[in-house]
């Protein structure tokens, strides 16, 4: 079940250009990092796009985070470090499944 091409608006710090706890505003802010906290856009892109920065899950009850991707990571094995037996073994209990992300910056709004 692919949202490919679907965008959310989020939030996340911005070290140097490299987008790390990315989320709703209040739960990046709660890392206390001293990097910037920025609005940004996540695209979910085909999982061999060359322009994916992140991997993240998408709950397959979609009332869970309101859809919208969640446990965001730019290294995939700290993604799959989220997991206790591994994302495949939650695809396979169809409780959600992964997907490649786009991170970019966007400008913030007044």
């Amino acid at each position: 079940m692919s949202t490919e091409g679907a965008t959310w608006p989020m939030w996340a710090h911005d070290r140097n250009g490299q987008y790390q706890h990315v989320g709703e505003k209040r739960w990046v802010e709660i890392h206390g990092l001293p990097d910037p906290v920025v609005p940004v856009t996540v695209t979910e892109v085909a999982d061999d796009a060359p322009d994916g920065t992140h991997w993240g899950w998408i709950w397959a009850d979609r009332e869970l985070d309101h859809g919208q991707p969640c446990m965001i990571w730019a290294f995939r094995g700290a993604f799959d470090a989220q997991f206790p037996y591994g994302p495949d073994a939650e695809v396979k209990a169809h409780k959600g499944y992964v997907v490649r992300l786009r991170i970019t910056g966007r400008p913030e709004v007044p």
